[in-house]
């Protein structure tokens, strides 16, 4: 962070912890997404979520007023709700990226996290994370002009 002023947000690696088969999945799945996805999204220059469990946040980034202001606004239709509440690490990311702050990975920090054991918990974790990860990136498409570029 000491090298770009415009960093907003890092990341690491996780690593999920706990027992059971999916949980096993889990871990193959962050293993993908991480060492694919994350250092691809790192390399092009626009990771999309600092997720939650495991993120540096830069404190001025988050007290922009668009940035706050925003992040703390009430969903006022199912759209917002979908957007704001169902994922909230992904919603502070992409107010970050719009205001022109960059959101990095670093695959030499790793943390654990607990990952649900259970399929009807991860259902629900995924039932929240997919429609949200989906409303971001429309909302970063359809302001494409003022996303940080490479």
């Amino acid at each position: 962070m000491k090298k770009n002023r415009r960093l907003g947000a890092a990341c690491g690696r996780i690593h999920p912890r706990g027992s059971g088969l999916m949980v096993w999945y889990q871990k193959f799945e962050y293993a993908v997404g991480h060492w694919l996805q994350k250092a691809t999204e790192h390399m092009i220059g626009c990771v999309l979520c600092s997720p939650g469990c495991f993120s540096l946040f830069r404190s001025y980034a988050l007290m922009d007023d668009n940035v706050a202001r925003r992040y703390a606004s009430k969903s006022e239709n199912p759209v917002d709700y979908i957007q704001y509440d169902q994922g909230e690490d992904r919603w502070l990311c992409t107010l970050l990226l719009q205001r022109g702050y960059r959101v990095e990975y670093c695959a030499a920090s790793d943390a654990l996290t607990f990952a649900p054991e259970g399929f009807n918990e991860f259902f629900n974790q995924r039932r929240r994370w997919i429609p949200s990860t989906l409303a971001n990136i429309i909302d970063l498409l359809k302001d494409y002009k003022n996303v940080v570029s490479v």
